[in-house]
């Protein structure tokens, strides 16, 4: 009997022992659990506002898009013909159809070419481009933010007609340098 006895103990101290480790690994599993919940809200959370940035950037480039519908509605009603130039590489970013028309040009004359400055300045009279590129020049560099001047363009025909020539630059917010040139003209 006294040898069932030690059993039991022998038996009940395993057990008591087992017990002992399941609590810790209970324990360890109800810490685990709450570090994942806690990264579980984390997401949560993170998604929660990611979907609302995304919501608000769609509402943001809806605005935007109705702005530039407006503003090209306005501009097509307007003698305004309008061109932006990227200046990184003197390549055309924006064309309006009146800045081709009022030199009687077709939009795709000025699409299809390399050097948009070059060609540009090609169509300005000797007379003229001396003082534009000195004001171009000072734009580019950032000592002027726009210029405005009256000058002869050639059109198509080989015309020179008076228009006025406005540029204004427009800048890189990160490192203030100008990146486009946005020119408008206007028949006078």
């Amino acid at each position: 009997m006294q040898s069932l006895n030690e059993e039991l103990q022998s038996s009940n101290e395993e057990l008591q022992s087992s017990n002992e480790e399941l609590e810790t690994t209970n324990e360890e599993l109800q810490s685990t659990n709450e570090e994942l919940q806690s990264a579980y809200s984390e997401m949560k959370a993170m998604y929660e506002e990611r979907d609302h940035d995304t919501k608000r950037m769609a509402n943001i480039k809806e605005e935007l898009q109705a702005s530039n519908d407006r503003l090209s509605l306005l501009l097509d009603y307007q003698d305004l013909g309008i061109i932006e130039i990227d200046i990184t590489n003197n390549s055309l970013y924006y064309i309006n159809e009146k800045f081709a028309e009022i030199l009687g040009f077709n939009i795709d004359d000025f699409k299809d070419s390399k050097n948009i400055e070059e060609y540009l300045d090609k169509l300005i009279s000797p007379d003229h481009i001396d003082e534009k590129e000195k004001l171009y020049d000072k734009l580019l560099l950032g000592k002027i933010d726009k210029f405005d001047l009256d000058l002869q363009m050639m059109t198509k025909s080989k015309e020179y007609i008076w228009i006025r020539y406005s540029n204004v630059s427009i800048k890189n917010k990160s490192t203030g340098k100008v990146k486009r040139v946005l020119a408008a003209i206007t028949n006078m």
